[in-house]
């Protein structure tokens, strides 16, 4: 119990940290037009991560569309994560004995 709430916590305060530059990125998209947002994301991407133009231009474009998709309340991880399967549980090691 103690581990399924921290592990709640943690991806609780994620989407905390998250929502901030989640407001940046609408804002920037309403103030300047998503376009011209793209672009000063690819440029951006270009110089901090020395890659050339093409590449820029994919690792903008796929991170855009992701911070779109978040937008729309699709739920695709929440169905996701209910459809895998927990791993099952590791034995400890006074248990590996018995098991064995």
């Amino acid at each position: 119990m103690k581990e399924k709430l921290s592990r709640a916590a943690r991806a609780s305060k994620s989407v905390y940290n998250a929502g901030g530059e989640h407001y940046h990125f609408n804002m920037g998209c309403m103030e300047v037009g998503d376009t011209r947002f793209l672009a000063a994301m690819q440029e951006e991407i270009m110089e901090k991560q020395k890659l050339p133009f093409e590449d820029a231009a994919v690792a903008a474009a796929a991170e855009f569309k992701m911070m779109k998709r978040l937008e729309s309340g699709e739920e695709r991880f929440k169905s996701l994560r209910e459809r895998v399967p927990a791993p099952a549980p590791m034995a400890t090691p006074a248990l590996r004995g018995v098991l064995a």
